[in-house]
């Protein structure tokens, strides 16, 4: 497993834009990268984590779903809903703290 610790609130690396995970030249292993990153994040029942907040500056984020653990690396948005939905939301790098989001409906 790669090492994964949540980086305190005031870390720079969660403002930062995060680099692209470079499969020609990985930093880690992809597989151990994405099970190590899936894997923190169950432990701690999100929903949801990116590697930043466990100090690895990458794009590469992890996402619960019904179906299978899903982690995506590199990810683009190629299509962005004009319908917007306002959640309740809390984060791994904030614990004990929600907020109402507005996003889009999907995207």
């Amino acid at each position: 497993m790669i090492e994964m610790k949540f980086v305190n609130e005031d870390s720079p690396t969660l403002l930062e834009p995060s680099k692209e995970f470079d499969f020609a030249n990985p930093p880690f292993d992809p597989k151990e990268f994405a099970e190590s990153l899936y894997t923190k994040m169950a432990e701690h029942d999100g929903l949801g984590l990116s590697a930043c907040q466990v100090g690895h500056n990458y794009r590469v984020f992890a996402l619960r779903n019904d179906e299978n653990p899903t982690v995506m690396f590199n990810p683009k948005i190629v299509d962005i809903s004009e319908k917007y939905v306002t959640m309740k939301e809390g984060c791994l790098s904030f614990p004990l703290l929600f907020l109402s989001v507005k996003r889009p409906d999907y995207v």
